[in-house]
């Protein structure tokens, strides 16, 4: 006869299969989730307040309809992934004093009230790979001490809502993903973001269903980051660069294609927020594809005044044929002048730029650019100050009506004013105050409005201190009839022809010019070259004819002495 006795495997499978449900039982059980009430009534619905939170006071509510108890804040056994229990913070609002250090799985302000966190102790974040911290719409949260996370946890900002984050530190030795996500609207005021053991931050911008409206401000000095390309990726939103050492010490941040949906339009700007910021590090912008023509990559200076400079590569991938995506946008606000000292590439891309802002960017660095495809200067101020190759890589340059092109470096690329548009040879102040210089090119297409001076230039007593523009092909004559030279804020001298524009050929006519503040000057050809000389104010012409009455006079003495 068998023995129905249970086997040593049966008696194992038994035991593991309580020990899982024991351990279902103790994770739910952590889990749970706690309302902030501070009120010291359980019974009423008058959620949130001003506390402080530690294990010991009972300003945590079983439940969110009144009908649960006050209890106080458990911590897990020990701070780990997953760990611990759910905090949500809703209701008035109010100042939250963290009075120890304390474990929160997942953290939710809710909708439209408004926290700050602070005190001298930490929180510590546990989530792992979902929403370690979510705040909802029209909520606000200032965390005003660094805070602690274990896991690679999401922070989700709904419409409207904002944080501002003093610091998140990563503990531990395993390199842990951190993901913002933002909503319609939404802004995050992200510290510095440091790791207190082995393991590096990769911080995730603008991931998943995040909305191209979304900002996120990197404020901090952020020494966690890891330092290969998956130390700083973006996928959508603007970021707002605010420390000189925002993307830490990275390789390359990269800019992510979202999706390749027709009409996604998905927005991705990288923009330094004030002036004084040097972002070293490179950025590279992944290939867009052809269903991408809504899309907008762009890189440059929201600030106002002073200057802020990229120094790090810029590589360009593949974009859209046509639409907004098909060009990388470079931008300066009005007031604001941004500088590119480091190269930009296209590697074996054809990929096209377009500067937008009515601010300055400059283009200098000393060895030019390589891109390969066209320049649209269609807002503002793009110079370039190059002292070999090409400020704007091989490809042509267009010049829209109001926005001007020019400095003393030089590009190779065939350039079009539109009517309207301008040329200014030489740099400029942050003012916007040109500067004589020599810009050197190798064809310029001049179209004219009539009214516009379409080249501007800066004459002063010399002509070493004088603008020139030198072209090594056709100087053309484009639509229009009359072709206005701009010296306002020059000082002419009377005493000199000024050299204007050198050229390999031109079909102008010498009564296509006229000059604005010209003092009443002509335009000649000399060979190949446009030259301009002023006519002496009437002063002058007095004081010359008094000399040579003068002169005349002592030589009829001379002759009647004699």
């Amino acid at each position: 006869m068998k023995s129905t006795s249970p086997t040593r495997s049966g008696v194992s499978s038994a035991l593991l299969a309580s020990l899982a449900l024991a351990f279902s039982a103790a994770t739910a059980l952590a889990q749970a989730t706690y309302h902030w009430d501070t009120d010291g009534d359980a019974a009423n619905e008058n959620y949130g307040g001003t506390g402080t939170w530690n294990t010991s006071l009972a300003h945590w509510n079983t439940a969110n309809n009144g009908s649960g108890s006050l209890v106080a804040w458990t911590n897990p056994g020990s701070f780990t992934t997953n760990s611990g229990d759910n905090a949500t913070f809703g209701g008035t609002g109010g100042t939250v004093t963290v009075g120890e250090s304390v474990a929160v799985r997942l953290m939710t302000v809710g909708a439209n009230s408004t926290y700050t966190f602070g005190g001298a102790s930490r929180i510590t974040f546990t989530r792992d790979s979902a929403n370690g911290l979510l705040v909802q719409s029209g909520a606000s949260a200032t965390f005003s001490t660094v805070a602690d996370f274990v896991g690679g946890m999401n922070i989700e900002t709904q419409t409207g809502s904002q944080v501002s984050l003093a610091g998140l530190n990563l503990t531990g030795s395993t390199s842990r993903i951190l993901t913002f996500t933002g909503g319609t609207n939404s802004v995050n005021h992200i510290g510095a973001l440091t790791r207190g053991g082995t393991g590096f931050i990769q911080l995730r911008l603008g991931q998943s269903f995040s909305s191209n409206s979304a900002t996120y401000h990197l404020n901090g000095n952020n020494t966690g980051l890891a330092t290969d390309t998956n130390g700083v990726r973006i996928r959508r939103g603007t970021v707002v660069i605010n420390h000189n050492s925002a993307f830490g010490t990275v390789s390359a941040a990269v800019v992510e294609n979202a999706n390749n949906t027709a009409g996604s339009g998905d927005t991705v700007r990288i923009l330094t927020g004030t002036g004084g910021i040097t972002m070293a590090r490179a950025i590279t912008f992944e290939n867009l594809t052809a269903n991408d023509t809504n899309d907008i990559r762009e890189i440059g200076g929201q600030h106002t005044g002073g200057t802020s400079s990229y120094t790090g590569t810029i590589t360009l991938g593949a974009f859209a044929a046509s639409g907004s995506g098909s060009s990388l946008r470079v931008s300066s606000a009005a007031g604001g002048t941004t500088v590119f000292s480091g190269l930009i590439t296209d590697g074996a891309n054809t990929s096209a730029i377009t500067k937008l802002g009515e601010g300055i960017v400059r283009f200098s660095r000393a060895a030019g650019n390589t891109y390969d495809g066209p320049t649209a200067v269609s807002e503002g101020v793009l110079l370039v100050t190059n002292t070999s190759g090409s400020g704007t890589g091989t490809g042509a340059v267009n010049v829209s009506a109001g926005a001007t092109f020019g400095g003393n470096g030089s590009s190779s690329g065939p350039i079009t004013l539109a009517a309207g548009a301008r040329l200014s040879p030489g740099d400029m102040t942050e003012g916007g105050v040109s500067l004589a210089g020599t810009f050197t090119g190798a064809t310029l297409t001049w179209n004219s409005d009539n009214t516009t001076g379409g080249l501007r230039f800066n004459l002063g007593e010399d002509a070493l201190s004088s603008d020139l523009l030198v072209l090594s092909g056709a100087f053309s004559k484009g639509s229009g009839s009359s072709f206005l030279f701009d010296f306002t804020g020059s000082t002419i001298n009377p005493s000199i022809t000024y050299t204007l524009v050198t050229f390999g050929s031109t079909d102008f006519q010498i009564g296509d010019f006229a000059a604005i503040n010209g003092g009443g000057g002509v335009f000649a050809f000399d060979g190949n070259s446009l030259v301009f000389s002023a006519i002496p104010e009437p002063s002058a012409w007095t004081t010359l004819a008094g000399a040579a009455g003068l002169f005349a006079a002592m030589g009829r003495r001379r002759r009647i002495a004699g």
